[in-house]
């Protein structure tokens, strides 16, 4: 007749922290005794790892039994509970199920107990302490009770010390587990403050690079009322940004990236990043054109920059680039043209794929024998030449802008020929009012030396006078008469019966002009002159050497 007990066994592994207990029911068959082997269901019990809450069932008769041991070197590793063999009495089972103890381990395949902390955590073994050690315990009858063999080791020094040392063992994992939480939290912290601080004085530089602004401060120092833009903007954003504010003022001097050398990296690295995405956009968009220049930097070297345009595909829209300055040692075609073709080189542009070259007007650009657009087409076929439309506009609003006659110039009067003085003598008539205007300043001592102050005022008195204004007018309506006549006759090509007809038309003029209607009209054309400029109309009486009287 078939009976049915329970048996409560306390087992652990040596690679676990803890003690783990589990139920295990045994049904012996009414073949078998009491102390018949129990095998787990699984199929293969060498491949899988125990179960320490699984449920050992009654084995069937024929069934092999596994006696592999449970323990490694030395017979004393972690426990298993795949198989039970000669189990203890039921009453033995009973006390132990009554009195647990968490340091009791059971070996399934030695059928003996084992105190863990002993094994694992003891000075040393002595020979008293194998049997809860090394050879195991199986007396049985004599385990549980208040004299019983595991109450003894359990109140023993041996067990106490081991005991202590087991739950030292405990603590110290679960405080470096928390010391390494806490540190590897820290660091990440850390990491995410300094990326954030890093990449705030990355986005100054990036807005003062797009506004166009300086970086620096004539005096940076902390008593600077302006340190430069980007300092200023960094104090700025710390009012607002606590983790910007504590690096600014707590970490090391060497470690806050506000250098100038750092600055310089930093837009570095932009720069070379930027430069990057364009030539990646112009190797996507297929097809692209350049626009080349060359001017002279204020240390005086000539530079030639290079542009691209292409269209964005997916935009649907042109972007023109700049890429690079290139020091151009030489200026004539053949260096140009290499310069250009080291740069397509080394920004790795497609040469096959440029469509159209752009440069400015010069010879040593446009020249269709031997210019640079010639030459870069022999690398780049399919490259256009098209004249700038920028320099082309550029050079019509020039143009445009500059008068159709020379600027006039106060010229030198000539002794020997007075038909020169026709040029010296309009030129004053026609800018009279600059000429007043120009020696009122010179004539002014405060803003010219003393000896230029005098001779200014002089011929500004002269100049601003009625007998001044009237002689200037009469002489340059003569002078208008007589230089065509003395032009024709110096030519090449005139003759006598044109010669004759000039000079009887010039004496018909002269004559015109010796008239009383023709001079009213000179006069009068004199006197609002010296009005428009404030000058006294009154001739004054001079008495000159031979005592005659001029009015």
């Amino acid at each position: 007749m078939s009976r049915k007990k329970q048996l409560t066994l306390f087992q652990c592994s040596a690679s676990t922290d803890k003690d783990q207990s589990s139920a295990v029911t045994v049904e012996p068959s009414e073949t078998e005794s009491q102390t018949d082997l129990a095998t787990h269901t699984q199929s293969s019990p060498r491949e899988t790892e125990p179960d320490p809450m699984a449920v050992v069932t009654e084995s069937e008769p024929n069934e092999p039994i596994d006696m592999e041991p449970e323990f490694g070197s030395n017979n004393n590793e972690g426990c298993s509970s795949r198989h039970v063999a000669n189990s203890p009495p039921r009453d033995i089972a009973k006390g132990l199920e009554d009195k647990p103890h968490a340091w009791l381990e059971y070996s399934l395949s030695k059928n003996a107990a084992y105190c863990y902390p002993c094994r694992f955590f003891s000075a040393g073994i002595h020979k008293s302490d194998e049997c809860f050690i090394s050879i195991g315990y199986r007396n049985w009858k004599n385990a549980t009770g208040r004299t019983g063999r595991l109450v003894k080791n359990s109140l023993s020094q041996r067990h106490l010390n081991a005991a202590a040392a087991w739950a030292d063992f405990e603590n110290n994992q679960q405080s470096q587990r928390s010391i390494r939480s806490t540190l590897s939290q820290a660091r990440k912290d850390q990491i995410q403050n300094n990326r954030h601080y890093l990449m705030t004085i990355v986005q100054i530089l990036l807005y003062c690079a797009f506004q166009k602004i300086t970086l620096r401060g004539h005096r940076e120092g902390e008593d600077s009322q302006n340190r430069g833009n980007f300092l200023e903007l960094i104090d700025l954003v710390s009012r607002h940004d606590s983790v910007v504010k504590n690096k600014i003022h707590d970490a090391p001097k060497n470690a806050i990236y506000t250098s100038h050398g750092i600055q310089n990296e930093l837009l570095a690295l932009l720069a070379k990043k930027k430069l990057h995405k364009i030539c990646q956009a112009v190797k996507e968009a297929g097809f692209y054109s350049i626009i080349v220049d060359e001017s002279r930097d204020s240390s005086k070297q000539e530079q030639m920059s290079l542009a691209v345009r292409y269209v964005d595909i997916e935009e649907g829209c042109v972007h023109e680039h700049f890429i690079a300055f290139m020091q151009a040692e030489h200026q004539d075609a053949e260096s140009l043209s290499s310069y250009i073709k080291q740069a397509l080189i080394t920004y790795d542009f497609d040469m096959n794929k440029m469509v159209s070259q752009g440069y400015d007007g010069a010879s040593v650009m446009n020249d269709h024998c031997s210019g640079v657009q010639t030459r870069v087409r022999e690398f780049a076929p399919l490259a256009v030449y098209i004249h700038c439309y920028t320099h082309v506009l550029n050079l019509v609003l020039v143009d445009s802008c500059n008068p159709n006659q020379q600027p006039l110039e106060l010229q030198k009067l000539s002794e020997t020929r007075w038909v020169c003085r026709y040029t010296a003598v309009n030129a004053v008539s026609r800018t009279y009012n600059a000429l007043l205007l120009t020696l009122g300043v010179v004539a002014d001592a405060s803003v010219s030396e003393y000896t230029q102050a005098i001779e200014a005022r002089g011929l500004y008195d002269q100049i601003k006078s009625f007998s001044f204004i009237i002689s200037l007018i009469t002489f340059d309506r003569i002078l208008s008469c007589t230089t065509p006549l003395s032009d024709q006759l110096q030519s090449n090509n005139i003759d006598l019966s044109r010669a004759a007809n000039l000079v009887s038309g010039t004496q018909a003029l002269l004559s015109e002009y010796r008239t009383d209607t023709y001079w009213e009209k000179v006069y009068h054309y004199a006197t609002e002159v010296a009005k428009l400029h404030d000058v006294n109309t009154e001739v004054q009486t001079i008495l000159v050497r031979n005592d005659t009287i001029i009015s």
